[in-house]
């Protein structure tokens, strides 16, 4: 808990091999965020009410400009 907020910290090697930055980041983005939607199901699931949404912070500029703007071109 941090700030009265649940903290979830996972860890591990990645399935792939990838060749640029730009594709490992975007494949954990991609895993933060399966992990972000069952960790909310399973809260709904408990009964808990999920009030406001999820906010998941990058610090590749590239990977972030490419999940929020559908036609960024690299």
């Amino acid at each position: 808990m941090l700030n009265q907020t649940p903290i979830d910290w996972y860890s591990k090697k990645q399935n792939t091999v990838e060749t640029a930055t730009f594709g490992s980041e975007n494949v954990a983005a991609r895993t933060a965020i399966e992990q972000m939607k069952d960790l909310k199901f399973t809260l709904l699931y408990l009964g808990v009410p999920i009030v406001d949404r999820s906010i998941m912070v990058g610090d590749n500029k590239t990977v972030v400009d490419c999940a929020t703007q559908p036609h960024y071109k690299l």
